[in-house]
């Protein structure tokens, strides 16, 4: 059966659709709810990370930590990578000891994990060693690594794009 053309009315009807349904998408303000894995209400994924020879620090999400990762390799690669994890609090920049930390890799493009889950040990005065760390891809990953600490919790986003 040939496809057919969709008639006026139906033409119409999209087209008095379209400016509605655009602006429900777009509620103008810059601040979006974001997902377990750090994505807006419209999918996107959050900006790179630079990582610098040596590693890189970043706040955590609600600001009570500070964690530097040190990836081996240098940066993170397709394949095992073995994080070292420095978690400080961020007000006063103190060594966090005896936290439990998870990390847990994301794709975004491709909506999936890490083949495999990576152990975090507690080497002490705030030093974490998480592996395997497993990207098994090439593209953005976005790792969520989530620290809980006496009565706080909070995570940071890593988010690379792995050759």
């Amino acid at each position: 059966m040939p496809l057919r053309r969709p008639s006026l009315l139906l033409r119409g009807l999209l087209a008095a659709a379209l400016p509605s349904t655009l602006a429900a998408c777009d509620d103008g303000s810059a601040e979006h709810e974001h997902d377990d894995h750090g994505h807006d209400d419209h999918g996107h994924a959050p900006e790179l990370d630079a990582y610098e020879a040596g590693g890189i620090t970043k706040a955590s999400d609600d600001g009570l930590f500070m964690v530097r990762l040190v990836s081996s390799p240098e940066p993170p690669a397709k394949g095992l990578n073995t994080w070292t994890l420095e978690v400080m609090r961020h007000d006063d920049m103190a060594m966090i000891e005896q936290a439990v930390i998870t990390v847990e890799p994301w794709m975004p493009a491709h909506e999936h994990g890490s083949d495999s889950e990576a152990t975090v040990e507690d080497m002490g005065q705030g030093m974490y060693v998480a592996d395997p760390v497993e990207l098994q891809m090439r593209g953005t990953w976005d790792t969520t690594i989530t620290i809980e600490h006496e009565d706080m919790t909070d995570e940071v986003h890593f988010v690379f794009a792995v050759e």
